[in-house]
């Protein structure tokens, strides 16, 4: 299987926090979200201008209960109900995220819920320099193997991704 080639353009703002953005490849357009919905020192919440993963998720599964569906089930298989089994994980995982941001008072801000240093995968500070740099990644996909690695750029950068067999 191929996956489609696609390019991601990540921006940060000056303090190196995400800031929206675009992916795109064929028949697809994201506008990543700009900036946090909170309103400081308040409860009350912008409308979002810009896409969240968790709806990009909710759609890749929506699509692949469809496939088990269509046709009177006809394109019905356990790959198709093991990757919606991991799209809802990943759904309910950031569920998780969320609802322990809203119990720490920082959900819709940029702030980190305390005691929570991170997972120690996050990319280096970034700095103007390297926001405005200009990168390309590359995934490959192991015939033998289910995973695929998926090439990654620098924050404000751009990334492209291709897999063939």
């Amino acid at each position: 299987m191929a996956l489609q080639e696609f390019k991601a353009r990540h921006n940060s703002d000056a303090q190196g926090n995400p800031a929206g953005g675009t992916s795109e490849a064929t028949g697809i357009l994201i506008e990543w979200q700009n900036g946090p919905l909170g309103k400081l020192g308040t409860t009350e919440r912008k409308e979002p201008n810009g896409a969240f993963v968790e709806t990009v998720i909710a759609i890749a599964k929506d699509r692949i209960e469809y496939y088990q569906k269509a046709a009177g089930g006809k394109f019905s298989c356990s790959e198709n109900a093991k990757a919606i089994e991991h799209l809802q994980h990943a759904l309910n995982v950031l569920g998780t995220r969320t609802k322990k941001r809203e119990m720490a008072g920082v959900e819709g801000t940029h702030g980190q819920r305390p005691g929570e240093e991170g997972s120690g995968l996050a990319a280096a500070p970034s700095t103007p320099e390297s926001r405005a740099e200009e990168t390309q990644g590359q995934a490959a996909q192991d015939a033998a193997s289910a995973g695929a690695e998926a090439g990654a750029g620098e924050q404000g950068s751009d990334a492209s991704s291709r897999s063939e067999n």
